[in-house]
């Protein structure tokens, strides 16, 4: 169903109007414009409505990601004179669907977008900006982090760099928050920020840890520096802070309770003050480090009214 309407001026321009309804009668593409023939300039806009993104992905030969469902609407305005093009617009996708091996991501997305492109540039050519708004999305089947729901926020891409702006989804029982940015594209460096409220509970099912029994509280914040291509140049410190915790292993007689802590953390070491706990109605403070994950070194002070020692050794 194509309706083709042109209006020359000749010889100067020539105006054009394209509609066509595609796939079933919600789906439609509507493509207008005009054409100077003396200065070469071009002018157009497109609007497209409900398009099933599926049934176009055989023009994209081997895409990195597998899509399987999703409706694109936009509207886009463009022009180009003087080996310069420029276009803007914004664009919206209803319930897409990606998988990568594991990974799965479902959301409704909405941005808003300007390109540039300068021929004349030969160094940076291109430059673009766009404002991507996540709605109600869901992460799934990450190490560790078996889902992320009722994911939104808002991703700022521009000119090789993305920037994560305040984005939070509901993780087990808790609320996952991301801030950052990532840069160089070819390269990619990261710098974010998580922030995590999470039920220790959860946190030992996550990391599939056994032998003993845990509950409480725990607020994480966590910072990311450096390079993707090597994870294990990646800088990482943090902190977390725990409360209402309780603790119980088949070697304690009884659990240590009401245990209240602020950890801080990085990728070599973690260091703990005033942390306390009860243990047999006796109330215990605590301050210590752990160094060396991999060949662990600790240092530890642990005083109660009936006792004070200091104590350091390796595991």
């Amino acid at each position: 169903n194509l309706n083709l309407t042109i209006a020359p001026s000749l010889p100067t321009s020539l105006k054009f109007d394209l509609i066509t309804n595609i796939e079933n009668e919600t789906s439609k593409i509507a493509l207008n414009g005009r054409i100077n023939f003396i200065t070469k300039a071009v002018e157009s806009s497109l609007n497209i409505e409900n398009l099933l993104i599926v049934e176009y992905l055989s023009y994209f030969n081997n895409l990195p990601i597998t899509i399987k469902n999703g409706k694109l609407s936009t509207k886009l305005n463009g022009d180009y004179k003087n080996e310069l093009l420029h276009l803007e617009g914004t664009a919206s996708i209803d319930k897409i669907e990606i998988n990568q091996n594991k990974l799965e991501i479902e959301s409704d997305i909405n941005s808003n977008f300007k390109i540039d492109y300068d021929a004349k540039n030969k160094e940076t050519p291109l430059n673009y900006q766009a404002n991507i708004d996540l709605s109600n999305a869901k992460l799934a089947g990450l190490d560790y982090l078996k889902e992320i729901k009722e994911i939104n926020g808002r991703l700022i891409l521009s000119t090789d760099k993305l920037t994560f702006d305040e984005i939070a989804g509901k993780f087990q029982s808790g609320i996952l928050k991301l801030s950052g940015t990532l840069e160089n594209f070819k390269d990619p460096n990261i710098n974010a920020k998580i922030n995590s409220n999470i039920a220790l509970s959860n946190l030992k099912e996550i990391f599939n840890l056994g032998g003993f029994e845990i509950d409480g509280n725990s607020d994480i914040e966590l910072t990311i520096k450096g390079p993707l291509s090597n994870p294990k140049n990646l800088n990482f410190q943090g902190q977390a802070q725990i409360s209402q915790a309780k603790f119980n292993a088949s070697y304690l007689p009884e659990p240590i309770s009401d245990i209240q802590a602020i950890i801080d953390f990085d990728k070599t070491k973690m260091v703990w003050q005033n942390l306390k706990a009860n243990y047999k109605n006796e109330n215990y403070t605590s301050s210590g480090s752990l160094e060396n994950f991999l060949s662990p070194h600790i240092r530890l002070n642990l005083a109660s009214n009936k006792l004070n020692f200091e104590t350091e050794f390796g595991i």
